[in-house]
């Protein structure tokens, strides 16, 4: 027996005020084109994306947060999946038909919540700040099993809020090219990062939340752990300089930039850095606002930096990132003679 299973996920369109409707409409039409998507390795069942119609929406507007207040477009990522009770079955003394299908729907509801986050940082790869999305639902046979959490980041103030960096040049790539890229890492689809590319790519995820409110200073850290874990740096701001200069070309600010990111970090890590409180009515506070700027420089340096590297990678279909030492031995030159 096939069950329909559709995940409806509301994808965040920018304000006029942004001028970013490029770079997210772009993302868009390249999501609805992605061939090839599956659930995961095990499951060979296509998974389609197309965008839901409105008659649609004006059903299934019950499940969306009431306090949703920014434009969206809804996709459909929809797949027929076989169902099987022998597949499902456990050594529960409970065991029964229906517990055998709730196991299918928790499952296969999580799977479709893992895929749609998949695209969206697959996406903001691709063209960094494009896809954010809002609080979704997953359906069964046509009816409603649960929500699915968005995910959101702070990677569209990349294109909203500051000039484009000189250095290193961001890229706008084919989202199928990356992906494909990305689903070749074993570590994207398990979840767990065991392997340079796979630590970057989960240090990576933690740069997006469901809700702004839960982003910390603390999340600034992850773009150095991403770095950290491609070049294998192993700490020293010194190899990482030197390492990303090479795959990246030259900096123009030279060792400058990676020695902010390090100061920064070290700062925040040893307890040397001023911090608002996670609660409280702080904004506007002159030393809140100088936090903020701050912060934002840190993402300025950092962001771009790997993003850089992982659209290399990406382009030149990287899994690891190499360097080797050579050791060139000169011959000592004579001296010239002297003339008398």
């Amino acid at each position: 027996m096939n069950v329909r299973c559709i995940a409806y996920i509301p994808v965040r369109l920018p304000f006029p005020r942004e001028e970013i409707d490029w770079l997210t409409n772009g993302s868009i039409r390249q999501l609805l084109k992605l061939s090839g998507v599956r659930l995961n390795p095990n499951r060979s069942f296509p998974i389609s994306i197309t965008r839901a119609s409105k008659v649609e929406l004006m059903h299934l507007k019950m499940h969306f947060p009431k306090d949703r207040f920014r434009p969206f477009i809804l996709l459909r990522l929809s797949g027929d999946i076989p169902f099987l009770e022998a597949d499902w079955k456990t050594d529960s003394a409970d065991d029964s038909p229906a517990l055998y299908r709730n196991f299918f729907d928790s499952i296969l509801s999580g799977e479709f919540g893992y895929l749609s986050h998949q695209l969206v940082l697959a996406a903001n790869i691709a063209r960094p700040g494009s896809i954010h999305t809002e609080t979704g639902a997953m359906f069964f046979d046509g009816q409603f099993d649960r929500s699915i959490p968005g995910l959101k980041s702070s990677l569209e103030l990349l294109f909203s809020f500051r000039s484009k960096p000189v250095w290193p040049r961001i890229e706008m790539l084919k989202l199928e090219k990356v992906w494909k890229w990305l689903c070749e890492s074993g570590d994207f689809h398990s979840g767990f990062g065991s392997t340079p590319l796979g630590r970057a790519l989960a240090a990576f995820s933690y740069m997006f939340c469901h809700d702004y409110s839960r982003e910390s200073p603390l999340d600034n850290l992850h773009t150095i752990i991403a770095l950290e874990a491609i070049y294998g740096s192993n700490g020293s701001q010194r190899e990482l300089v030197e390492r990303s200069r090479l795959f990246l070309g030259d900096p123009p600010q030279g060792k400058a930039l990676i020695h902010d990111l390090y100061k920064a970090r070290s700062a925040l890590v040893h307890g040397g850095m001023n911090l608002p409180f996670f609660f409280g009515d702080n904004d506007g506070l002159p030393e809140v606002e100088k936090f903020r700027e701050r912060e934002m420089e840190f993402w300025d340096y950092s962001l771009p930096l790997l993003i850089a590297t992982f659209q290399r990678m990406a382009k030149e279909h990287l899994s690891t990132v190499e360097f080797e030492v050579r050791l060139r031995k000169r011959k000592r030159q004579p001296k010239p003679s002297k003339i008398t």
